[in-house]
């Protein structure tokens, strides 16, 4: 049986900035760019045509989480233009749906709903910028450059400070309910067996993908699982680990 070849990942950085320009994928020797605006099962099936090797799910995701490093540097550079405008201000590049603006404590908020007053605070549902994570490498890259544009040119509205730290408040205690259920339980035989990722039990369905999986607290996470699963291989997982794969089969 022929070997693999090895494969590495490298960031590629710019030397006067430190910013992630891409990512070089070598292949037995063979380097190819893998730039940071290309969707994941593109750059796998490229790599594949001109290597003949697939990549491994790390492989993609040592590229995915250059771009997501990258987005983070970004956000960064917009928290500091942000913290020097009016308090309340909200940038907005013109036909984004997205919007951003500084929490209570200075870092980087968005949402995808206009924070307004006409709008229910629940509705809005702001997250911190590092929170961003169910989205391809592109998309990721895509984030990246509006904050990019919004720092060189922070066009924006001054929205009530009071409302705004409302709408954080009431989103901060949902995310503390959430993450009271935030285990899962996962058998990577049963995800591979299935074709579809489905390793999750659910305590009526059975084996299922995450987004059906049953929850758990920590609480719960600590007693032994009295269940079945091929090769007795299932075990307690958070489930925030598998969330930022568009691979469910791969085990944090």
């Amino acid at each position: 049986m022929k070997n693999r070849a090895q494969v590495s990942v490298r960031r590629i950085t710019v030397a006067e900035t430190g910013d992630i320009s891409h990512c070089e994928i070598d292949v037995g020797g063979k380097v190819l760019v893998a730039p940071l605006n290309e969707p994941a099962t593109k750059l796998r099936n490229r790599v594949e045509d001109e290597t003949g090797v697939q990549l491994e799910t790390r492989d993609v995701m040592a590229v995915w989480a250059a771009a997501k490093e990258q987005l983070l540097r970004e956000g960064k550079r917009l928290e500091q233009v942000l913290s020097k405008l009016p308090e309340g201000a909200v940038a907005n590049i013109a036909g984004s749906s997205t919007h951003y603006w500084l929490s209570a404590d200075g870092e980087l908020l968005w949402s995808q709903t206009v924070p307004a007053a006409a709008v229910g605070k629940a509705e809005v549902c702001p997250r911190y910028i590092d929170d961003i994570t169910e989205i391809d490498t592109d998309e990721l890259t895509g984030v990246a450059e509006e904050l990019r544009q919004l720092a060189l040119n922070p066009t924006h509205q001054v929205r009530d400070i009071d409302w705004l730290r409302g709408c954080e408040t009431i989103h901060q205690s949902a995310e503390a309910l959430a993450e009271e259920k935030a285990m899962v339980i996962y058998s990577p035989n049963e995800a591979a067996l299935s074709g579809d990722g489905a390793g999750f039990w659910n305590d009526e369905m059975g084996w299922v993908t995450l987004e059906d999986a049953s929850r758990y607290t920590r609480e719960q996470a600590a007693q032994p699982v009295d269940l079945m699963s091929t090769g007795n291989d299932h075990r307690w997982c958070e489930a925030a680990d598998f969330e930022f794969s568009q691979d469910a089969s791969m085990e944090p």
